[in-house]
């Protein structure tokens, strides 16, 4: 009769009988142009109704007329000879052995992509934790993290990707509250990896136990590009760890010239210069800390970018102090040119030029007491 749902050739149950999943031809062939004929299609299908919302698609097993049915089978065959049956079993995950730990996260740190997936068919929760991952690996020693937090590290995107449709929990932090995303901008910065991590919804704001968010971590490594992408999809470029060290701050203390570059060039970055002045819990700015290392360029650049000269730290070190201490020549010269107080004291009475000749570099003191007679 007109208006009647058209029949279903494709019937999906549980062993219970209960039925999950009823397709006309019209619906099978709208699935079949969208994700495929197989029977891994299917379980995608699965995947997107409520009672499987969230669930891993290892899990899942297709049986028909008792027969068990491989992901890559294709299920056209069994269309043609008429409407079918299927039943859906939903398995647990298995708990491994310390052995079979071991193998599988060597499988994930060498990014062994069929090894993983046998694992994961077992299935193995993709969200367990391993307690310590094993220091052969690579030197790599981190405590109660995930699998996806080890492809991260290691940069192995497409064992990364593997684990996602698997569903693992794209913000399942270690013992240190460093999710996979800051493991990947930490460890090998690689591209692909970040931007997976991202598309699948990993918090881009997401602070470890140490105040550290994707974007400072960015900043100590240097990792320009991954930090225009956060910011450009909102990430914080000025916030700071839990010393009060902004990525900027960070950047300076790392001598990352082109990450300083791109915070403090509007031109060259997708937002506002940040604030070249912001100090740490200590007081000491990012141009004390580009002094301290002897960068004259980025101290160049923090200069024309409006940094207070003069600024001190708790302890009464200004930039200039602490370049004449560590003999940092050439950014003296800079500072004096950029009529940096030379008289300033430390908190234990020594000015630049005492602590130059104190620390050994008599060139740089003789230098500054000369121009301080000249004034």
């Amino acid at each position: 009769m007109p208006g009647d749902a058209a029949p279903a050739v494709l019937r999906i149950l549980r062993v219970s009988g209960e039925e999950v999943a009823a397709l006309s031809e019209d619906q099978v062939e709208e699935l079949w142009n969208e994700l495929g004929s197989t029977v891994k299609a299917l379980k995608q299908h699965l995947l997107r109704l409520p009672a499987f919302t969230g669930m891993s698609i290892y899990r899942l097993r297709l049986v028909h007329e008792g027969e068990l049915m491989p992901d890559s089978q294709d299920c056209r065959c069994r269309l043609y000879e008429g409407p079918i049956e299927l039943s859906v079993v939903v398995l647990d995950f298995v708990a491994l052995e310390p052995s079979d730990q071991r193998r599988v996260l060597t499988a994930v740190h060498d990014g062994t992509v069929a090894a993983v997936d046998a694992f994961l068919q077992m299935p193995v929760d993709p969200n367990d934790i391993f307690e310590e991952f094993d220091p052969n690996l690579d030197n790599l020693s981190e405590t109660h993290a995930s699998l996806l937090w080890l492809a991260a590290s290691r940069g192995n995107v497409d064992v990364a990707r593997l684990l996602l449709e698997a569903r693992a929990d794209v913000n399942l932090v270690n013992a240190y509250g460093t999710t996979p995303l800051s493991a990947a901008i930490t460890y090998h910065g690689d591209w692909d990896t970040v931007q997976l991590l991202i598309k699948a919804n990993s918090d881009i704001g997401h602070a470890d136990d140490d105040g550290c968010t994707p974007v400072w971590l960015s900043a100590e490594r240097g990792r320009v590009k991954i930090a225009e992408l956060l910011i450009l999809l909102g990430a914080d470029p000025q916030r700071a760890d839990h010393r009060g060290q902004t990525p900027l701050l960070t950047a300076c203390a790392r001598c990352q010239w082109e990450f300083v570059k791109f915070l403090l060039l509007p031109q060259l970055s997708l937002q506002e210069p940040v604030d070249a002045n912001q100090a740490d819990d200590y007081g000491r700015t990012p141009l004390w800390f580009a002094a301290e290392n002897g960068e004259f360029s980025i101290v160049n650049l923090l200069l024309f970018a409006g940094a207070d000269k003069n600024k001190a730290t708790d302890s009464g070190q200004t930039p200039l102090w602490i370049a004449a201490s560590r003999g940092h020549l050439n950014t003296v010269q800079l500072l004096m040119m950029a009529c940096a107080d030379r008289e300033k004291t430390d908190e234990n009475d020594l000015c630049p030029a005492a602590v130059a000749e104190q620390n050994g570099h008599p060139d740089i003191g003789q230098l500054l007491r000369t121009w301080q007679r000249e004034v």
